[in-house]
């Protein structure tokens, strides 16, 4: 499980996670998945932006944590399930992914 200080609920990783983070695009794609072995430091040290609907399910909503692969700007996606399971969905390197967040 990891944390992060904004962020009071407990995040964890599932395989499904692991696969969408490998397969997205991304500007330093090994550096990318080579930040799969220290996600429980870039949650903790990210900064917790807020939250937004999941535009691709529903049933989720999407957590947004900015954070530096590579040495770019990136943002972790963390989904929310309605029984508020907390897990990692996804990372993206496109600012776009922060339109229509809702700040805490």
């Amino acid at each position: 499980m990891f944390g992060n200080p904004k962020f009071k609920k407990p995040i964890v990783i599932k395989n499904k996670g692991i696969k969408e983070w490998i397969d997205q695009p991304f500007a330093q794609y090994m550096a990318k998945n080579e930040a799969l072995l220290i996600i429980g430091d870039l949650i903790a040290n990210a900064l917790y932006l807020g939250w937004k609907k999941d535009i691709h399910n529903e049933k989720y909503v999407a957590h947004i944590f900015e954070t530096c692969i590579g040495g770019y700007v990136a943002w972790i996606i963390v989904r929310e399930s309605y029984n508020r399971e907390c897990f990692i969905h996804s990372v993206t390197d496109l600012e776009a992914i922060k339109k229509g967040i809702h700040p805490l």
